[in-house]
């Protein structure tokens, strides 16, 4: 009976050994890698006010504007009363980011364009870059859903209004996206 118990525990620990020694795929990112910006077709620019709330409880908004070209992704960040807070730009590589007011949060770049990405940029020609073995986007009109393997990382949320929500479900946040209208009247030349 007991040299029965040491082979079943040797070979437990044989097959346990064994099963440690397979290639286990990467861990799945709480968001979306950045994406080159030289899918993107056209010029445009957006203001949006965009109001976070945090795995804290807290809520935060800012002004963002947003222009993007076929060779760049630039974002600046506003506070409500106008000043401005940071920019960002995106190339190609890891987005570079500046802040220009006090002492910088702990935010990644990284997370503020995947977040742009998933909201703004056209979901057949997104889900065409993604690594088809670790990624999945399903959307429709009114929402995305951003899996990595099987796991929900976010989803987005799109109103009639041209407003959004993202909940990015692995980092515990939520943004809150409405669309600034463009003024009807130019601003006028203050020289």
């Amino acid at each position: 009976m007991r040299r029965r118990s040491i082979g079943a525990s040797l070979l437990a620990a044989l097959w346990l050994t064994g099963c440690a020694g397979l290639p286990r795929p990467a861990p799945c990112p709480p968001i979306l890698p950045p994406q080159p910006v030289a899918g993107w077709s056209g010029a445009q620019s957006q203001a949006e006010v965009i109001t976070l709330l945090g795995p804290d409880g807290h809520r935060r908004q800012l002004l963002v504007v947003g222009e993007r070209s076929p060779q760049l992704l630039r974002l600046r960040g506003f506070n409500l009363i106008g000043l401005e807070l940071f920019r960002l730009d995106h190339h190609e590589g890891s987005p570079e980011i500046v802040w220009l007011t006090g002492e910088a949060p702990a935010l990644d770049a990284r997370v503020l364009v995947s977040d742009y990405q998933l909201v703004h940029w056209p979901a057949d020609s997104l889900a065409g870059r993604l690594d088809k073995g670790r990624w999945r986007l399903d959307h429709d009109t009114r929402s995305r859903r951003l899996y990595c393997r099987d796991m929900l990382i976010a989803e987005v949320q799109f109103a009639a209004d041209g407003s959004a929500r993202l909940f990015n479900h692995q980092l515990g946040y939520t943004l809150e996206i409405r669309p600034v209208p463009a003024s009807a009247e130019p601003i006028p030349d203050a020289s």
